[in-house]
């Protein structure tokens, strides 16, 4: 471990694929237990892990038997993240319920963050994740 607090990417281990056994488990029932928090629906679930909607019906059920690559870890990862920055006791405008709603804000252009992270995949869940990250350090001073 380097004491050194300046990190570089290089000093970063990229997210690893998971079997769906084991730790792919626990995160695809974490990640759905967040959806169904935010109440999304299956179709906007699965375009969010970008995944057909039968593959999205069978990791929600248990019965994904493939691999999470990369990238599903990397959206998990960041559904997580993005999940912990909209949870209580944070006041509105934050909320599980502001990733749906219409957003006037620079960037939105009156489309909902979770339109956006559907159609801008991860640069752009990463860009509202930091986004609620930085909404909820204000409100909590």
């Amino acid at each position: 471990m380097t004491t050194n607090s300046s990190l570089t990417a290089d000093d970063l281990d990229p997210p690893r694929p998971m079997e769906a056994a084991g730790q792919g488990r626990a995160v695809l029932n974490q990640i759905a237990a967040v959806f169904e928090g935010w109440a999304l629906t299956n179709p906007q679930s699965a375009a969010l892990m970008d995944v057909p909607l039968p593959t999205w019906n069978r990791m929600k059920a248990g019965r994904f038997k493939g691999r999470l690559d990369q990238d599903k870890v990397t959206r998990a990862a960041i559904i997580l993240r993005l999940d912990a920055a909209v949870a209580p006791p944070i006041r509105p405008p934050l909320g599980p319920a502001w990733l749906t709603r219409a957003n006037t804000s620079p960037g939105f252009e009156g489309d909902s963050p979770l339109f956006v992270m559907q159609e801008g995949g991860i640069p752009a869940m990463l860009t509202i994740a930091t986004m609620a990250e930085q909404l909820r350090m204000r409100q909590l001073g």
